[in-house]
């Protein structure tokens, strides 16, 4: 399918690290919710600015994605290296200004959950971010539906749309920092859950 046939873009970004069950369920939601003319792009950084050195080599998320995501993965939803090829920091702006190079015609959507959202105005050039994207997909992290979800500003809430999607109690932040290994069997799928004990990622004491 040409690029220019997309009428819409999703952009879901993220450490991935690691990917969990929680990330694959959020893109379920998406691909149901916008079923034509939409392309779903994963794209996992490399090194985020506001995060530490990650756990995992660029290699190993790149192929957990893969396997985490290997249920809905077509030619609409896309894993992509982008940002995690690259040797230096992500910023979100250089992205979508990449994106909007190709993808001209194509309205933009961020997807992002909302602990973030309430950070965007401090992302580097959060004016020109909000400039190249339509909307943001916003799912629940810690504000159980029906509530309203908190937004920095009028601006971003009025181009926002919330998910009543169930609150999700794990974060790949819990699974990094915990390195448990029960508490990943609930949340990882079964070839990523492998490929770390594979690699010894989990702590001694992992039960």
């Amino acid at each position: 399918m040409a690029k220019q046939e997309y009428d819409h873009l999703i952009f879901f970004g993220g450490s991935f690290d690691p990917p969990h069950l929680a990330h694959l369920e959020m893109v379920r939601i998406l691909k149901k919710d916008y079923l034509s003319k939409t392309k779903i792009l994963i794209v996992p950084n490399y090194q985020s600015p506001f995060k530490d050195q990650k756990s995992l080599l660029r290699e190993d998320i790149l192929l957990l994605c893969k396997w985490n995501f290997a249920s809905i993965l077509d030619e609409n939803t896309e894993l992509s290296s982008l940002e995690i090829s690259k040797k230096e920091k992500s910023y979100t702006v250089e992205t979508l200004e990449e994106l909007k190079s190709n993808y001209s015609q194509t309205k933009i959507s961020l997807c992002m959950g909302e602990d973030s959202i309430l950070t965007l105005p401090t992302w580097f050039q959060y004016d020109r971010i909000n400039q190249l994207v339509s909307s943001y997909l916003i799912f629940r992290r810690h504000t159980p539906s029906p509530v309203e979800i908190k937004f920095p500003n009028n601006s971003i809430r009025n181009k926002s749309k919330v998910y009543d999607n169930p609150l999700w109690d794990i974060s790949s932040t819990m699974i990094r920092n915990k390195r448990k290994l029960s508490l990943a069997k609930i949340h990882l799928e079964e070839k990523v859950l492998g490929r770390l004990v594979e690699i010894g990622w989990f702590s001694e004491d992992n039960e």
